[in-house]
């Protein structure tokens, strides 16, 4: 899924792309194998979209994933579904054609973790087809 920001987009528009952002970074450094990826997805990104979110959250007074359990659910459930793939977040059509191939690749490399729909657990895959 590519997010395009449009200047004529509302705060709450705004807010909740960053958000998805949020979920694609955190996801990314967790799946990236190598450390730089993980340091770049995990800290550079993520603080920066947490500390936008937080700053508009203040301004606006609105819930947040950070602050809403039910904001960050339905964010979440947003991004990951019920399950298969989940929809990756793309600043541009550059971004999307540098990571889209990569984002797959590492999605789906034998070790990664996962969350187990509709339970509290977590599974590692095992093999990949």
């Amino acid at each position: 899924m590519t997010k395009h920001k449009d200047k004529n987009q509302s705060i709450l528009e705004f807010l909740e792309a960053l958000q998805n952002e949020y979920i694609v970074a955190e996801l990314r450094s967790q799946i990236y194998p190598k450390t730089k990826d993980k340091k770049y997805w995990g800290e550079r990104v993520l603080k920066g979209k947490e500390k936008k979110i937080k700053e508009i959250s203040q301004k606006h007074n609105l819930p947040t994933i950070f602050s809403d359990e039910r904001v960050r659910d339905i964010t979440y459930d947003q991004i990951f579904g019920i399950s298969g793939y989940p929809k990756f977040t793309y600043k541009s059509e550059d971004e999307k054609l540098e990571l889209e191939e990569k984002d797959f690749y590492n999605y789906y490399m034998k070790g990664v973790k996962f969350h187990i729909v509709d339970s509290d657990q977590t599974g590692y895959l095992q093999s990949v087809d």
